[in-house]
C-alpha cells in the first residue's frame, strides 16, 4: 500500500509465525437509527451517501475494512479520516466481510530452514502456552502460533485482498 517501498515483501523478509489476530470492533453513534450492521446496511441503502465513517487515517486498517464493508454490501458512505488509531470493525454477519487487525513475526530474507523452522516452533510453543494464550485473550487477541509455510501463506492471502480492495475503490499509495 505504500509507493517506493526500499524493501520487497516477500522477497527481503521470512514469515516465521502468525502471532495474533485482533478482531475489530465497529460503533456507532446512539443516534443513528440502527441497532446492528444489518440495519447500517438497510440505512445507508435507504439514504445513499448520507452515512459517514471515521478511521484513523487513509490507507489504514480501519479504513480498508469499511471500503470492503462497502463493496461486499453496495453501500455508499463517506471516510472521515483521522489520526489516530482507534478500535474500528465489526463482527457483521455480512457474507465474505471478514476483517481484523494481526500481528506476526519476520525474519530477514533467506533465513537458514533449521533456523526458520526452530523460531517458528519455539514462539508458537509461547503463544500456545496458557499464560500466554489467556493473556493475549483477555486483550482480545486470538493466539495463533503457526508455521512458516501457513504465516507465508496467510501474508499473501492478505496482500492479494487488500491489493484488490485498493485498486477496487481506487486508492493510490502516497
Amino acid at each position: 500500500m505504500l509507493k517506493d517501498l526500499p524493501y520487497d515483501t516477500l522477497r527481503d523478509f521470512t514469515p516465521v509465525t502468525l502471532m495474533v489476530i485482533v478482531p475489530g470492533v465497529m460503533t456507532m453513534n446512539p443516534k443513528v437509527p440502527a441497532k446492528n450492521l444489518k440495519e447500517v446496511i438497510a440505512l445507508a441503502k435507504a439514504k445513499p451517501s448520507s452515512l459517514n465513517y471515521g478511521s484513523p487515517g487513509p490507507l489504514t486498517s480501519g479504513h480498508l475494512s469499511m471500503e470492503m464493508l462497502k463493496l461486499t454490501a453496495g453501500i455508499n458512505i463517506q471516510h472521515v479520516p483521522y489520526k489516530g488509531g482507534a478500535p474500528a470493525i465489526a463482527e457483521s454477519g455480512v457474507p465474505g466481510f471478514d476483517t481484523y487487525e494481526w500481528y506476526g513475526v519476520f525474519a530477514p530474507g533467506k533465513l537458514p530452514k533449521d533456523v526458520l523452522a526452530k523460531l517458528s516452533r519455539e514462539i508458537a510453543r509461547i503463544i500456545k502456552l496458557p499464560d500466554m494464550s489467556e493473556k493475549l485473550s483477555a486483550q482480545g487477541a486470538i493466539p495463533v502460533g503457526n508455521t512458516s509455510d501457513e504465516f507465508a501463506a496467510f501474508v499473501k492471502r492478505e496482500m492479494d485482498t487488500w491489493g484488490k480492495v485498493a485498486q477496487q475503490v481506487g486508492l493510490k499509495p502516497d
